[in-house]
């Protein structure tokens, strides 16, 4: 019985394994294509998914302030951040786009002193969402939430959720529409709630 060995140098039968430079060049080639086909589309879906994440972000608040005022009594105030250094896209009162925070509002004068108030919940902008908080009154740079967990005393109010780069007219678009009961109800588009 002959021993048999491990590795030979006869070739195989099966030839040589691996590709070309020119095979490997026109793989490269189709998957350049591909990918810039897929770009545009791949674009869009970030841009909703942006959106998406900021409208759930803006819910969440939303229910955490209203049950933290029931459960305080009231006093719970939704504070739009103030333009800064790494946000400067919200020049108006109704513009929320740099962020948000939860408050709890212990002197119960109805704004945010820092040195005084707890930040129950801090938001961070999102990069490339506009965010509008729209009340049934005048623009508002704060919300207010009683013992019953209302804000503002408002009927109703709607935030809407618009991608910087395609405008109100993109697919992404969503509106946010909060009922009297402050119940939230996510909506595709630029909605009248």
């Amino acid at each position: 019985m002959q021993p048999v060995e491990k590795y030979s140098s006869r070739p195989s039968r099966f030839g040589q394994f691996g590709f070309t430079a020119v095979e490997l060049l026109v793989v490269v080639a189709i998957l350049g294509v591909l990918a810039t086909l897929a770009a545009p589309s791949f674009a869009l879906l970030l841009e909703k998914m942006r959106v998406t994440e900021s409208a759930h972000a803006m819910e969440s608040s939303f229910y955490l302030a209203r049950s933290e005022a029931i459960k305080h009594g009231g006093g719970v105030l939704m504070v739009k951040t103030p333009v800064g250094t790494e946000c400067t896209r919200a020049t108006a009162k109704q513009d929320w786009s740099c962020g948000w925070s939860v408050v709890l509002d212990k002197d119960r004068n109805g704004r945010f002193d820092a040195s005084s108030d707890t930040q129950i919940q801090v938001i961070p902008f999102f990069k490339g969402v506009d965010v509008s908080v729209i009340t049934s009154s005048a623009a508002t740079d704060i919300l207010r939430f009683d013992r019953w967990g209302q804000a503002n005393g408002q009927g109703s109010m709607r935030v809407l959720f618009v991608p910087v780069a395609s405008g109100v007219a993109s697919h992404a678009t969503t509106t946010l529409c909060i009922n009297s009961g402050m119940r939230v109800d996510i909506r595709r588009g630029d909605v009248t709630c």
